[in-house]
């Protein structure tokens, strides 16, 4: 994404899941348009042990997320879903 949108929306969040998805959704509010891409641009992987907490429920998370963004339209969460 363009670095001006990152700044734009906030950059990322802080959450205990789906830190990327919730940024994702920012940019869509904020009136980027998403396409596919025919293969993967990044790959990364974690080590055990790092990265952030994730004892917690990721579905309360999800609620939390999903209640923050209801502006977002209905057809891009059923998409956001099937992914």
């Amino acid at each position: 994404m363009p670095r001006g949108l990152f700044a734009r929306v906030g950059g990322f969040h802080e959450w205990s899941a789906y830190e990327d998805w919730e940024l994702w959704l920012r940019c869509i509010i904020a009136g980027a348009k998403l396409v596919p891409v025919p293969a993967a641009v990044y790959c990364a992987r974690a080590e055990d042990g790092s990265g952030r907490n994730t004892s917690g429920n990721v579905s309360v998370e999800y609620a939390r997320i999903r209640a923050r963004h209801m502006a977002v339209p209905v057809n891009v969460w059923a998409a956001a879903k099937a992914g």
